[in-house]
């Protein structure tokens, strides 16, 4: 007992993704959106002083309970016209922002609004290299225009572009082909999200995700990209080695599950309801009447960082993999002790 209390605990928050509407005027094929999960109604948007009545409720927490970025994203925030006020209050108390946004209403006066509001960071997705493609998985015409547009916008204002690349079934294998324009049209970087099921697309989810011979095909080219001078690659969404071989990953930016840990990152709906992860439909509370240090030590927090699939339980890779994406057994289950879909699907256990 005595150990126990004297160990430390390994939380800290690092990020707050804020859903800051529900509105988004894209219909992709792999949205996530907790609140389209089952006919579910999409919340209103808060007033702007509401609004920034909740970051001021984040910007109060302290010590490890206080995030050091909030991440702006949605639905589509650029729909909101008073974006700039809330990353303004967000840079004004000293804390890095970025935006999570489909590009198509970000022209040049608003990127550069909103980098001098002090964002700095653009995360714009690129789905496939030419229109005919991103826009059927994008569910718009006029999406592919609209994010090349903004990739551009974004640079000449000054900011940090990131290239989202969402790798499902379908475009997959034009990985290397998006990789190289994302590289021409002078993004920093890209980001290898594989299809992570929830919201809409859980229903369709055999149908998106990757097998591993697409993903160990994919990470081949963009490691080989890497090394002859091409973006740098971050894998955002989780593989687990029962999968994919970690080795298939050396060089690239690989990323997992930081629930309860020193990358604890936080989802904070568009009325204020705080949950695990943008994934997660688990809600831990309301901002509005309790604080992210309550939430945080709560019993479903610990419960939904704790539950580990019996399938994990003898593997070599469980700290660092810690099960894939539970948030997205949650979507797809309604069990965070489930095995993740990817691994439920494709998953190798010669331990067992």
């Amino acid at each position: 007992m005595l150990e126990r209390l004297l160990r430390p605990d390994p939380l800290r928050v690092t990020v707050v993704l804020f859903e800051v509407t529900a509105r988004c005027n894209n219909r992709c094929v792999y949205c996530y959106n907790v609140w389209k999960c089952d006919g579910g109604i999409s919340p209103a948007d808060l007033p702007t002083a509401e609004a920034l009545d909740l970051l001021r409720r984040v910007l109060a927490e302290r010590g490890r309970y206080r995030p050091r970025q909030i991440s702006f994203t949605g639905g589509e925030p650029l729909l909101r016209d008073d974006l700039e006020t809330l990353v303004s209050a967000v840079t004004g108390a000293g804390l890095a922002t970025n935006l999570i946004t489909n590009g198509r209403r970000l022209d040049a006066d608003r990127a550069r609004s909103l980098v001098a509001a002090g964002c700095r960071l653009f995360e714009i997705p690129l789905l496939a290299p030419s229109a005919d493609e991103h826009d059927a998985l994008a569910g718009a015409a006029g999406a592919f225009e609209g994010a090349v547009r903004a990739i551009g916008a974004a640079k000449k204002a000054g900011a940090h572009v990131v290239a989202a690349f969402v790798a499902m079934r379908r475009n997959i294998g034009r990985a290397e082909d998006v990789a190289r324009l994302a590289l021409a049209l002078g993004a920093d970087g890209l980001m290898f999200l594989r299809f992570n099921p929830g919201g809409v697309a859980h229903a369709t989810a055999a149908e998106l995700l990757p097998d591993p011979p697409q993903l160990v095909a994919a990470l081949r080219v963009l490691r080989e990209q890497r090394r002859c001078g091409g973006l740098p690659v971050s894998v955002s969404v989780p593989i687990p080695p029962c999968v994919v071989d970690p080795a298939e990953t050396e060089g690239l930016g690989v990323g997992f599950c930081g629930a309860g840990s020193d990358r604890t990152y936080l989802a904070l709906s568009p009325r204020g309801e705080v949950r695990p992860c943008n994934h997660s439909p688990t809600v831990l509370g309301d901002l509005r009447r309790t604080t992210l240090r309550r939430m945080l030590r709560s019993r479903p927090y610990r419960a939904f960082c704790a539950a580990l699939p019996v399938e994990c339980r003898d593997c070599p890779h469980r700290t660092t993999c810690r099960s894939g994406c539970r948030a997205a057994s949650e979507a797809c289950f309604a069990d965070v002790a489930r095995l993740e879909p990817l691994a439920a699907a494709h998953g190798r256990f010669p331990w067992r």
